[in-house]
């Protein structure tokens, strides 16, 4: 179902419209399983299992979360000049990601973070349509959640697991082989003779250390206050606080450690990509044109990741879509520079923010 979803920003509303009515009519289960999610009080999942911790990247319920998050999209997409249905959709999308937020892994909270950059890069249309007022606009953007203490959060969580895996590691017995998964399978037999109980243990104590180190980290997201994104992530990679220990056994489940300060500043970034935007739409409904640069705004908008300005482009822009193609297309850009300091021009920008004009669709 996933690849059948169109483009959010090249396809037509009529090609959004189709797609919503295919997925209600050949999969209506799925559809009022999204539509009692989004308002079921949100639940939070802590998996105390160690054997729960290590498969947590494969639950099941985290694609769920992204998949609704998607068919929600486009019927957001498909009814973009219906403020009613607009505004009901932001709602169900900020809970989808809540939803996904409060499970305890650093994986559900990344599956948060791609579906609020999803859920953020759809108000472009509705935008386009002149479809909410400057007061929806304000709510919207003034409802994000507090990142910083999720990451953190989700830090202390993690090395908790870790903790009781160590333990149940160095304990040994039958209880560790059945976390491990060993059993008669020849295969998992031949597994279990490539790490001795003296090789793992030292492995073991390593991936320990690195969950120390875990905690210590978690504070970077809450406590560095003024710094950059990409500074915090150097602080932690030039020694105040070390990965030390190279991945083993348990670390190769979760993503990397110092890339999760950048993906924090780009989704922080992403939503004030879309304030800018807003701003400059009002801007065009005044002067009848977009701005040209972003000197219309009363202070210049410095991204979370470098501390460099934002970006922006106007006129004819081009645009790709999600199977890459791409299109040269009347509108407005604004995006940031990549973590690397260096602008890739505002289509192959990680964070950007495009507004078609309307007439084109």
């Amino acid at each position: 179902m996933d690849t059948d979803v169109p483009d959010f920003m090249t396809a037509s509303r009529d090609e959004h419209l189709a797609y919503v009515e295919k997925v209600r009519t050949d999969a209506s289960d799925f559809v009022a399983a999204v539509e009692a999610l989004v308002k079921m009080p949100i639940v939070g999942v802590r998996n105390d299992n160690p054997e729960d911790w290590i498969t947590a990247s494969a639950h099941p319920e985290l694609t769920a979360f992204r998949r609704a998050a998607r068919f929600c999209c486009s019927d957001l997409l498909a009814h973009d000049d219906d403020r009613e249905l607009v505004l009901e959709r932001c709602a169900d999308l900020e809970h989808l990601r809540d939803w996904s937020l409060s499970q305890s892994t650093l994986m559900a909270k990344l599956v948060a973070m791609s579906i609020e950059r999803m859920y953020l890069q759809a108000l472009a249309r509705p935008l386009a349509a002149g479809t909410l007022t400057d007061g929806d606009w304000r709510v919207l953007l003034a409802r994000k959640p507090d990142w910083g203490q999720a990451f953190a959060f989700g830090f202390g969580d993690e090395a908790a697991s870790f903790q009781r895996i160590f333990e149940l590691a160095l304990k040994g017995g039958d209880e560790l082989r059945e976390v491990l998964g060993f059993s008669a399978d020849p295969g998992q037999r031949m597994l279990e003779s490539l790490f001795p109980r003296s090789v793992y243990k030292v492995m073991v104590l390593r991936d320990y250390r690195l969950a120390l180190n875990w905690l210590k980290s978690a504070s970077y997201f809450q406590d560095a206050q003024g710094l950059t994104a990409k500074e915090r992530a150097e602080q932690v990679t030039s020694g105040r606080v070390r990965y030390d220990s190279l991945p083993f056994l348990f670390t190769m489940f979760v993503p990397g450690l110092s890339r999760l300060h950048i993906k924090h500043g780009e989704v922080e970034d992403q939503r004030q990509a879309v304030a800018i935007g807003v701003a400059a739409a009002a801007f065009r409904r005044e002067q009848g044109r977009w701005p040209e640069s972003l000197d219309f705004l009363p202070e210049e908008p410095l991204d979370a990741v470098n501390g460099l300005p934002f970006l922006c482009e106007q006129g004819q822009i081009k645009v790709r879509d999600s199977l890459g193609g791409s299109k040269t297309l009347n509108g407005f850009r604004v995006y940031a520079h990549n973590a690397d300091g260096e602008d890739p021009g505002g289509v192959k920008a990680t964070v950007a923010f495009t507004i078609i004009d309307r007439e084109q669709k």
